[in-house]
C-alpha cells in the first residue's frame, strides 16, 4: 500500500523545537511535504518581514544571496548595476579565497531579467546582454522547472580531474549560444536539444559534475524533458529541465523584474 502523503504548511521563521514537535506528528502520519510562507504572506499574518528569507527557509539560498542580504539587507541598491555586482562580487570573494564563486552569480542577483554574459578570458564579461521582454520572460517561466538533488558536499571539488581543451571550450560556448537563439525565437524543441549539449560539453570537461545521484534523476525525468542540465556546478544543488508538462514537486521558475 502506497505511503500515505501529508501536507502541511507554516511560517518556519525561524526553526524551533515547537516546528520540530510538529513535523515529528506529522512524519508520524505518512510522507512529509512541507509548504513555506512566503515573505509576503509572513508580512501579512505577523506585520513584520520574517527573520530569514523565503529563499533561506526552503533552502534555495545561495552564498551570493546570504552576502547581499549582508551587504543590503532586503532592497538592492539603486544606480549602476554592474557596480553593484562587483562590489558583491569582490565582498563575496575576498582576497585570499580558494574557491570562487563566479561573476555569472553576483550578475544574477542584481540583474532583473534575461542577462546573456559574454567573457574573453577574463573573470569578468567583457559584454551584459539584459532582455525585459514580458512576452519572453512569460515564455521562459512557463517552461523551465527546477527539481531539487540535496545540498553538495563538504568536500566536493568540481575542478578535480578537469578536461578542459579549446575544442570542449568552443562546443560549450556554441551550445550557449544557440540556446539564447532559441529562447529568442522562442523554440522549445530547439532549446532542449541545445540545454542537453551544453551539459554535456560541460561534463566532458567537469567529469566530476555527473554522480549517481545526476544519474537517477536524469533517468526518472529524461521521458518527460527535451532537455536538462544542472543548475549549478554539480554535486548537488538543482536539475533545470525544459518543457511546459508539470513534473510533480518541480519548483517553477519565477523570474524578477525591473524595479522590482
Amino acid at each position: 500500500m502506497p505511503k500515505k502523503k501529508v501536507f502541511v504548511t507554516g511560517c518556519i521563521d525561524l526553526l524551533h523545537s515547537g516546528h520540530v514537535r510538529f513535523l515529528e506528528e506529522a512524519a508520524g502520519l505518512g510522507e512529509v511535504h512541507v509548504g513555506i510562507g512566503s515573505d509576503r504572506t509572513v508580512k501579512e499574518l505577523k506585520g513584520r518581514y520574517p527573520v530569514t528569507t523565503q529563499n533561506e527557509r526552503s533552502g534555495m539560498a545561495s552564498s551570493s544571496r546570504r552576502r547581499a542580504i549582508e551587504l543590503w539587507q532586503r532592497d538592492l541598491p539603486g544606480g549602476d548595476r554592474e557596480k553593484t555586482a562587483r562590489v558583491l562580487f569582490s565582498y563575496e570573494n575576498p582576497p585570499g579565497t580558494r574557491e570562487f564563486s563566479g561573476s555569472q552569480d553576483a550578475i544574477g542577483i542584481v540583474y532583473p531579467g534575461l542577462n546573456r554574459l559574454d567573457y574573453s578570458g577574463e573573470y569578468w564579461p567583457n559584454r551584459i546582454t539584459t532582455v525585459d521582454d514580458e512576452e519572453i520572460l512569460r515564455w521562459i517561466e512557463e517552461r523551465l522547472q527546477l527539481v531539487t538533488l540535496g545540498p553538495r558536499k563538504s568536500d566536493f571539488r568540481v575542478r578535480k580531474d578537469t578536461r578542459i581543451t579549446p575544442a570542449r571550450v568552443r562546443a560549450l560556448a556554441a551550445a550557449a549560444d544557440g540556446c539564447w537563439r532559441a529562447i529568442l525565437a522562442r523554440d522549445e524543441k530547439e532549446l532542449g536539444r541545445l540545454v542537453r549539449a551544453s551539459f554535456e560539453a560541460q561534463i566532458s570537461m567537469f567529469p566530476r559534475m555527473m554522480d549517481s545521484n545526476v544519474r537517477t534523476a536524469i533517468k526518472q525525468y529524461s521521458g518527460k524533458s527535451p532537455g536538462w542540465k544542472l543548475s549549478g556546478a554539480g554535486g548537488g544543488g538543482y536539475l533545470v529541465l525544459v518543457g511546459q508538462r508539470a513534473i510533480p514537486g518541480a519548483i517553477q521558475l519565477k523570474i524578477r523584474r525591473p524595479d522590482v
